[in-house]
């Protein structure tokens, strides 16, 4: 691929409770939890990006404000 777009679940577990009810009571579970800090599934794709992108290509992931370092961290890592 030249470009992987994903908005995957980055709500840490114990935050979910405390989202706003429009959200919390509307949406899966599924579509909402990332794990304990959030970043299980942010993981697994900075993980498996390389194996599936052209070079030069990009990864645009949606994550949570306080996230971001943690996120460029990973993608660094993997020199993404």
């Amino acid at each position: 691929f030249d470009m992987i777009i994903t908005n995957p679940p980055y709500i840490g577990s114990a935050e979910i409770e405390d989202l706003q009810p429009e959200v919390r009571d509307h949406e899966p579970r599924l579509a909402l939890d990332g794990g304990a800090d959030g970043l299980d599934v942010v993981r697994r794709i900075v993980a498996g990006a390389v194996d599936h992108l052209t070079p030069g290509g990009h990864v645009l992931i949606e994550v949570g404000h306080t996230q971001a370092e943690q996120v460029v961290d990973l993608m660094s890592g993997r020199q993404l």
